[in-house]
């Protein structure tokens, strides 16, 4: 009978037809709509991490997802779907045996991934011993951020205390602890969903963190990315990447009068942050409908300002000639009044 029709049969069955047997005798069955409760009792046994369950209770999976469990006495628990993740873990870790003994070398490890799976459904006892070595501390995100002919480099770093935890340095193993080195309880799950944030094809993985390489994935990062990531985070920059800023509201400087004596008018504007020699480039990259030029400084400059817009329509109109003069480009419109 599939793990299916099971359930439907003994959610549908009249309690008192249903029956366990120890293959000798048959006892009366018991059903419980909700998962069971466990009772976890760790503790340092020979220089080695001792996890056993209840000794009374004999954990038995009906089907693979745990959506029913028999307790190996009378009863058969029909789980709750928010618990069948843990169970399916708890249904592998303790398969063999109802006691399971690690390396107390991985004790932080373990702490910060199997303790919380335990927790989900049962309560931990953790001996005295052990629990006075554990200690819960806030999590603080830092980024490193350094920029190079290569791109943005991004470096990572979990700090709770005075305890920094290299992501990087983690996936190529962790350093074995000493017999009476604290305990640091992790925020295991906000550390991976910040982590997750970097699977995007905008970052490359390195040996160290991330990289950001090329024009259009670093106006993406620095436009987009790095606002998101400096509100959640704390921050240090070098001075090569403060230098890779996006500007994102040009201030254009302008002033228009009658040429001295003669049917002109003199147009002159300036643009902070913008050398004289780079604004025929970026009038060109404006009318080619792009959304940023990249400065020659490393920088960007989003171009979604009307004034772009308006300084185009008067190059178009009045066929602009441009001249370099001090900090600002000086224009001549020949108008043709009639006065």
């Amino acid at each position: 009978m599939s793990s299916h029709n099971f359930e439907k049969l003994i959610r549908n069955v009249n309690i008192d037809q249903l029956y366990v047997t120890d293959g000798s005798e048959l006892f009366g069955a018991r059903i419980d709509e909700k998962s069971p409760e466990f009772d976890f009792y760790i503790e340092d046994f020979e220089e080695q991490l001792c996890i056993r369950m209840n000794e009374d209770y004999r954990f038995q999976v009906i089907d693979k997802d745990c959506k029913i469990i028999f307790d190996g006495q009378d009863t058969f628990y029909l789980t709750e779907k928010r618990d069948r993740g843990a169970l399916v873990k708890i249904d592998e870790l303790f398969q063999v045996s109802s006691e399971v003994l690690m390396p107390m070398s991985r004790i932080e490890d373990i702490a910060n991934s199997i303790f919380p799976v335990l927790k989900k459904v049962g309560t931990l006892h953790i001996s005295k011993d052990l629990s006075e070595r554990m200690i819960e501390r806030h999590l603080e995100k830092r980024l490193y951020m350094d920029y190079s002919s290569e791109g943005i480099s991004i470096r990572i770093n979990f700090v709770y205390g005075d305890m920094v935890f290299d992501p990087s340095k983690e996936k190529t193993g962790r350093v074995s602890m000493s017999e009476n080195q604290d305990i640091i309880l992790r925020d295991i799950g906000a550390e991976r969903q910040f982590l997750s944030e970097f699977d995007n094809k905008i970052y490359k993985e390195t040996e160290t963190g991330y990289m950001v390489s090329g024009e259009h994935f670093e106006y993406l990062f620095l436009s987009d990315h790095a606002p998101k990531l400096m509100a959640d985070c704390v921050i240090y920059a070098t001075e090569a990447y403060r230098n890779k800023r996006v500007i994102s509201e040009a201030k254009i400087h302008q002033s228009v009068r009658l040429s001295g004596g003669e049917d002109y008018l003199e147009y002159n504007f300036s643009i902070d942050g913008l050398s004289d020699a780079e604004l025929k480039s970026v009038l060109k990259a404006y009318r080619q409908k792009k959304s940023y030029y990249k400065l020659k400084q490393g920088g960007f400059l989003e171009l979604k300002n009307d004034s772009f817009e308006m300084l185009s329509q008067l190059a178009n109109t009045f066929d602009i000639k441009s001249k370099k003069l001090r900090q600002h480009y000086e224009v001549a419109f020949k108008c043709g009044f009639l006065c």
